[in-house]
């Protein structure tokens, strides 16, 4: 069995929330907090289809390091393959240059 990408994983989530009748913007917001992160106001802004609300969250570097952390899978270990020489540049110098 394959593994799901990251998009066929959201819209399955946004699928999901539908059916439960959770809003995007719901998901969007219960995610961020999930994450550790603060709502820190609501402001009108202007986009191109118009003024709309805005939401600013924030949250500190450490914070998000600590919460990855805590979620993160452990790597996998990857295969380094041994790292091939430079090839040579070759060069000609041509000083004399006469059409045939």
């Amino acid at each position: 069995m394959r593994e799901m990408s990251s998009h066929e994983r959201y819209s399955i989530l946004m699928k999901a929330h539908r059916l439960l009748g959770e809003s995007r913007e719901e998901m969007r917001s219960r995610i961020s907090r999930k994450t550790g992160m603060r709502l820190v106001r609501i402001e009108d802004q202007d986009f191109v289809s118009g003024r709309l609300p805005a939401e600013i969250w924030e949250i500190t570097a450490e914070e998000w390091l600590d919460w990855r952390k805590r979620t993160s899978k452990p790597a996998l270990p990857v295969e380094r393959r041994p790292r091939q020489p430079a090839r040579p540049i070759m060069r000609q110098r041509r000083t004399n240059f006469q059409r045939p």
